[in-house]
């Protein structure tokens, strides 16, 4: 995230989702280069890494770092520039999040979510 740390991580530990990271990157401002670096740090396979965010530029820093994308609609942009934006999910509040987040193994292959129309 391009958040700082502070604010972010007191928005996951409140969600209740910090057991689900190895590792969470605040302050990223080249992000394609950031995930970059969390896919090769923790040889994570990118068909199996989902990057969620609330802006077009995360889905398009996501996208150029090769892996699948998720946009949240209560963040930054407005949900329509986001849907525009072509994520290959999108939901809709924190509590959708994390029930995908932790449905089927973290696996978003098969995570039944709605997928972006």
């Amino acid at each position: 995230s391009s958040d700082s740390s502070i604010h972010l991580l007191e928005e996951a530990e409140r969600g209740g989702i910090m057991n689900y990271f190895s590792e969470i990157v605040c302050n990223a401002h080249h992000k394609d280069l950031a995930i970059s670096g969390l896919l090769k740090r923790h040889a994570l396979d990118p068909a199996q890494t989902c990057y969620v965010g609330d802006t077009c530029g995360d889905i398009e820093s996501a996208r150029r770092a090769g892996i699948r994308t998720m946009a949240v609609t209560w963040g930054f942009q407005d949900p329509e520039l986001l849907r525009a934006a072509e994520p290959d999910f999108m939901v809709n509040d924190f509590n959708e999040l994390v029930a995908l987040a932790t449905r089927n193994g973290n696996s978003l292959g098969d995570c039944g979510c709605r997928e972006r129309n």
